[in-house]
């Protein structure tokens, strides 16, 4: 379960690969002021939301529960604060 603010759609994992592969190319295209000035502006918000990012990844981890290979899956894949 994630924190995901009411009326937002989760994307498959497939779709956020094809909207990723997407975003990437069109960031080709910018020059490099545009395009570093797009990852900066990516890091803010992440920065600001990690709070809810984070919480919203130990949910999704929780709730994976289970063990074997789920477990391990999540276990890799938790994320942790950085200081």
């Amino acid at each position: 379960m994630s924190n995901a603010p009411a009326g937002v759609v989760r994307l498959s994992v497939r779709e956020q690969a094809r909207a990723a592969r997407a975003a990437a190319r069109k960031l080709a295209l910018l020059s490099n002021d545009a395009r570093n000035s797009v990852l900066l502006d990516v890091s803010k918000r992440t920065e600001q939301n990690a709070a809810r990012i984070l919480a919203a990844n130990g949910e999704d981890c929780k709730a994976a529960g289970g063990t074997g290979s789920k477990r391990g899956n999540c276990r890799r894949l938790r994320l942790r604060g950085c200081a």
